[in-house]
């Protein structure tokens, strides 16, 4: 009996070293973990993949790539800078071309306009054909409105 609580013993005491053991190293690690540590470019990714980064960096443009359009303004400007003299690199929305095919001028006036596809359109004074506002029907011409300004469209004789 004695035999069993020396070995009952012998197996405690091995199993709280075991404990203890791995509690400090559960310690360190935390420790290591906690230690600031300093990164070099190895350490962050392989040289062939920086190598990649920095041949695409060095090929990028000097410029800005971009341009903030519609007045609109960059967000990240500097306090206080003023607005920026960018220009919008997209080209304004191409008119549709319409031709004037005649003209009705008795009681409310309206317009038979033909644009380059082919399409016919009645309209009178007020109304929109391909995003265009007819502005007037006179008996010299149709007078459209867009959002790149107002023109007019001549009768041809």
């Amino acid at each position: 009996m004695i035999e069993n609580r020396m070995q009952l013993l012998g197996i405690a005491a091995a199993v709280m070293v075991a404990w203890i053991v791995s509690c400090n190293l559960i310690v360190d690690s935390v420790r290591q973990a906690q230690q600031p540590r300093k990164a070099d470019a190895t350490s962050l990714a392989p040289a062939a993949q920086t190598a990649e980064v920095r041949a695409a960096l060095a090929g990028m443009p000097l410029e800005k790539p971009y341009v903030y359009a519609g007045g609109f303004e960059c967000p990240f400007r500097a306090y206080g800078a003023g607005p920026s003299n960018d220009r919008p690199v997209h080209a304004p929305a191409r008119r549709p071309v319409f031709a004037l095919k005649a003209i009705l001028t008795k009681g409310h006036p309206q317009a038979i306009l033909e644009d380059d596809q082919g399409a016919t359109f009645i309209c009178g004074a007020g109304d929109s054909v391909r995003n265009q506002r007819v502005v007037s029907i006179g008996e010299r011409g149709v007078t459209l409105r867009d959002r790149q300004g107002t023109y007019e469209i001549p009768v041809r004789q």
